[in-house]
């Protein structure tokens, strides 16, 4: 069921009943793949608490050995300097090998975890009706799929890591007081005062990188819009402007990159250089200890010494990353409300819905039915159909009328008068206030999961296309060999138009059709239509883009199939001449509905529309308008 669209207002959002909180939504994620996250967990411990510790008692093994300080010794057997530089090896090689895995299961519950946070929210995206889909431009809401949803994911693979590392540095701490209390303690007390200190200051960085963020968010969503406002640009002789404007933008994301950059560097060297102060610490105190004798201080070999400074920067490293789990956690937390903004007002439970994802094997074939006697149309009634728009209180009151199989039916009306906002509300693209859609005198429940192939198809007024061939675009996933793409392309009156394309129908034609003209651009959305065969075939106003000549031409070809039934959006007058019937709108109402004949005759309205398109399409005919 869909959800009647909220519109903005500076008053506080409500939450949806059902919100997760963000331990309940990062818990929902992690119960996706269960197995594949413990996983996950137990290749970190067993590199860090297994390989790593290892490697630490191997390094300490062989100084002492190297230096006769102390045996090693490994159940009872001690050996040489050469075995345990090759134990060593072996060591490296498992740890190598551990990693391999553990690298190969982290990018896969990345791209799962991420891709079902994806699909989910495209999902209720497409399923959205209403006049505003998403909160912001479609570039912004790239980047928030992109670096937001890997922000969460990014947080929530943090703490396999930090148990693996917390496991390490347990044993790291027993195995330092164990051999000198006092170097541990002179050691690690001030080297975990500085790093607490320096990660209350992560919290500028954290300023810096949201800032960084929305200003990489603004660039991105103004290219995506400057691709989608090309001619409009050209013909506003706007180039400049725009130009200057993305450079203003630019220079804000440049801005924020260098404090950022700059902010981060001076902490990062803080953290350095820590360690290189305790390990400064260790040598000093460690040149007193290893002097055998002294009386004040316990016994310290080499090998104590090349254990300490081994653990020192895993130590500093895991201090450092806790005290930032809280920064991350309030970092995670905004990510997942930008991605949960991009729902508005619907349920965020919806992101982490379990299901499939499609990653490996095979993916799922795309949907195709063919049409037979079950879709067949023989009435079509619309009763008392309204929809108001939210912000202008405009739209569409009490609409009635009928369609008959094999009909043309035409809707037309001043500019602001209905026309598009009906077809949208009889499709479900807007959530009807009220009224009844009748299929073969069966109701409608919901037009927008109904209004598809077979049953239906559309054109808009603005046609969607994407960067892919024109064969594509017109197909989009149907079966060639299961549908009559040249009949299409013919009927859509493009078949001189691939002729003289360089590729013909695998041409490529650029984002959102950039490559094509704008009659072009429609008649490659008719032939997407004109393909699927449908029993319903919806336009709305090719006249905006066609010359009189070629939409005369593309409904001449319509009207040899007989079976097919249309409703349109015109104002042409030729059209109006071949039109069954006609639906006059005026203020969201039916101002009256007949033939061309009859309101021609009744309709004072009518008449001014009929004088006023003659004067445009004489004005077209003009040698010096051409």
């Amino acid at each position: 069921m869909t959800a009647k669209t909220i519109p903005i207002t500076k008053t506080p959002a409500i939450k949806p009943k059902n919100e997760l909180s963000t331990w309940r939504f990062i818990w929902q994620l992690i119960r996706y793949k269960p197995w594949l996250y413990i996983s996950i967990i137990l290749l970190r411990a067993i590199i860090f608490a297994g390989a790593l510790q290892a490697t630490a008692l191997l390094i300490r093994g062989f100084f002492d050995t190297l230096t006769e300080a102390r045996p090693f010794l490994i159940l009872g057997q001690q050996f040489s300097v050469w075995v345990l530089a090759a134990l060593f090896v072996g060591v490296a090689l498992f740890r190598a090998g551990v990693n391999f895995v553990d690298v190969s299961a982290d990018i896969y519950y990345r791209f799962t975890i991420g891709m079902l946070m994806r699909k989910n929210i495209f999902s209720r995206i497409l399923d959205r009706t209403g006049d505003q889909l998403l909160p912001s431009t479609t570039g912004d809401a790239i980047n928030r799929l992109s670096g937001d949803v890997e922000g969460v994911v990014g947080f929530i693979l943090r703490f396999p890591h930090l148990i693996g590392m917390g496991l390490l540095c347990i044993f790291a701490v027993i195995m330092m007081i164990s051999i000198n209390v006092t170097i541990t303690l002179l050691t690690f007390f001030p080297l975990v005062v500085i790093v607490l200190v320096a990660n209350v200051a992560m919290r500028r960085v954290e300023v810096y990188r949201d800032e960084l963020r929305q200003a990489s968010g603004q660039v991105s969503g103004f290219i995506g819009e400057l691709f989608g406002m090309v001619q409009a640009i050209k013909v506003a002789s706007a180039e400049e402007r725009m130009l200057a404007h993305f450079q203003k933008l630019n220079d804000k994301r440049r801005k924020t990159a260098v404090q950022d950059g700059l902010f981060g560097a001076i902490l990062n060297s803080v953290f350095e250089n820590i360690v290189n102060l305790s390990t400064g610490l260790i040598l000093i105190f460690a040149g007193y200890a290893i002097q055998a004798g002294s009386g004040q201080i316990e016994t310290f070999t080499v090998g104590d010494l090349a254990l300490f400074v081994f653990y020192l920067g895993i130590v500093t490293g895991f201090i450092s990353q806790l005290g930032e789990l809280s920064a991350e956690y309030k970092r995670a937390e905004v990510n997942k409300k930008r991605v949960e903004d991009l729902l508005q007002d619907d349920s965020t439970a919806h992101i982490v819905q379990h299901g499939q994802t499609h990653l490996r094997g095979a993916l799922p074939p795309i949907p195709f039915v063919k049409k037979d006697a079950q879709h067949r149309l023989e009435t079509l009634k619309i009763k008392n159909l309204s929809y108001t728009h939210p912000r202008t209180h405009q739209g569409i009151n009490k609409i009635s009328f009928s369609l008959k199989r094999g009909t043309l039916t035409i809707i037309t009306g001043r500019i602001g008068s209905g026309k598009s906002t009906l077809i949208r509300t009889l499709l479900g693209h807007l959530p009807k206030d009220s009224g009844e859609i009748l299929w073969n005198d069966q109701p409608v429940i919901n037009s927008k999961t109904f209004f598809t192939y077979p049953y239906c198809a559309y054109t808009p007024q603005v046609p969607v296309l994407f960067s892919g061939s024109v064969r594509d675009n017109i197909l989009m996933g149907l079966p060639e060999d299961e549908v009559d793409l040249p009949s299409a392309v013919r009927l859509a009156v493009m078949e001189k138009d691939v002729d003289t394309l360089e590729a013909g129908l695998d041409t490529v034609i650029g984002v959102k059709g950039v490559r094509l003209s704008g009659g072009q651009a429609h008649r490659t959305a008719a032939a997407r239509m004109f393909v699927r065969s449908a029993e319903l075939l919806l336009f709305d106003d090719l006249s905006s883009a066609l010359d009189v000549e070629t939409e005369r031409k593309l409904w001449n070809r319509l009207a040899t199939q007989k079976e097919i039934t249309y409703l349109a959006v015109s104002h042409r007058r030729s059209i109006l001449q071949m039109a069954d019937n006609i639906i006059l709108l005026k203020d969201g109402r039916i101002e009256s509905m007949g033939s061309l004949e009859a309101l021609l005759k009744s309709s004072e309205e009518m008449n001014h529309l009929w004088q006023s398109e003659l004067a445009h399409e004489i004005d077209e005919l003009l040698p010096e308008n051409k």
